[in-house]
């Protein structure tokens, strides 16, 4: 087994069974009031990072680039579609890596979908988006949750070349214990994905000086982990020795920690808000403020966080809107943050999708 592999390990948790008509609702809640290792206050971030990776500063294995925040330069060129709906192409199920899930016991291959401008579009160098599904790391995958097709079309008919992975997931039994949690698992193969994306820059015509990450719910949190987290290892998911750096992020109904509502189970996170620092990479923040699930707070306090960091974002609020409202697609919400990434990507100094 590599050293960086995920385990299994125990944790002080506190779990109690209902049953729920013809199903088991778990419920845990890890337990912190009572744990003597926890250090006092103003150590919290530092904290957080242990439970998040436990010794990951010491881990046996090659540290993941640090993101590289750009110039800003919108370009409105990326912003209205160029393409219909129908004029794009998708190359779907493409192995992209292989990885041990200590949930199942199994290594699994990585899958991945590529969505296109078509055939029509010559540019040589095309930014990249990396769209990660939710479904709260135990369920869903890149087609089955409906927001990733929706979003990687939305992004194709404008000229970007979006790659969505799957990733390994978690059972809701081993969601709380999983060391490490299962937002630095599903990175850690996200990861694998952008490098996949230099590896086959050439052949895709990729520009990986642009490359964005989003996703909604599960998604979100995982690219805002993989935006901001300090020190991530790069992982053994696939295509070694290629670059991962990405230079913007967009949260669907994402946080970083918090108490996740999973209707079935509590999930509780430390708060890693802390981890983002002055010099990373833009982020733009769509939350309802109605969610229960991943609560509009919890988006909020990112938001709070990168405002204090000089961190350029923009958050934007959904009034009466639950968990990953679909006005994300809809104006003024989608002007808005196609906007922002263009900017963050520096896309102004970048050929234009023309028919």
């Amino acid at each position: 087994m590599h050293d960086s592999q995920p385990r299994v390990a125990p944790r002080s948790v506190i779990c109690a069974v209902l049953g729920a008509a013809s199903m088991a609702a778990v419920i845990c809640v890890l337990s912190l009031n009572n744990d003597s290792s926890r250090p006092g206050k103003g150590t919290q971030s530092a904290y957080a990072s242990q439970l998040f990776w436990e010794g990951r500063n010491d881990f046996k294995g090659e540290v993941a680039p640090p993101n590289v925040a750009l110039p800003w330069g919108p370009a409105e060129c990326f912003v209205n579609p160029v393409w219909k709906p129908d004029d794009v192409s998708i190359e779907g199920d493409i192995a992209y890596g292989s990885a041990y899930n200590p949930v199942s016991g199994k290594n699994e291959t990585l899958l991945l979908d590529i969505y296109q401008p078509p055939s029509s579009d010559k540019r040589l160098r095309r930014p990249v988006a990396v769209l990660v599904h939710g479904g709260a790391f135990v369920y869903l995958s890149k087609t089955a949750d409906p927001t990733i097709p929706t979003w990687g079309k939305e992004l194709a008919q404008r000229g970007y070349v979006v790659i969505a992975p799957n990733y390994r997931l978690a059972t809701l039994l081993t969601l709380q214990t999983l060391d490490p949690p299962a937002p630095v698992m599903a990175a850690e193969d996200v990861r694998a994905a952008v490098r996949y994306a230099y590896k086959m820059a050439e052949e895709y015509r990729l520009d990986t000086d642009r490359i964005m990450i989003g996703g909604d719910s599960a998604g979100a949190i995982t690219s805002l982990t993989y935006a901001y987290m300090k020190n991530q290892p790069a992982g053994a998911s696939g295509n070694p020795g290629y670059g991962s750096n990405v230079h913007a992020v967009v949260s669907l109904s994402g946080a970083l920690g918090g108490t996740f509502d999973l209707v079935f189970m509590k999930l509780f996170y430390p708060d890693l808000s802390e981890e983002i620092k002055r010099g990373d990479i833009p982020a733009v923040l769509v939350h309802g403020t109605d969610d229960t699930l991943v609560s509009y707070a919890g988006g909020l306090k990112v938001h709070e966080r990168l405002d204090h960091e000089d961190v350029r974002n923009d958050f934007l609020k959904v009034p009466g809107a639950g968990h990953v409202p679909q006005e994300f697609f809809e104006e003024p919400y989608l002007n808005k943050w196609l906007h922002f990434i263009s900017g963050a990507l520096n896309l102004a100094d970048a050929e234009c999708p023309r028919l």
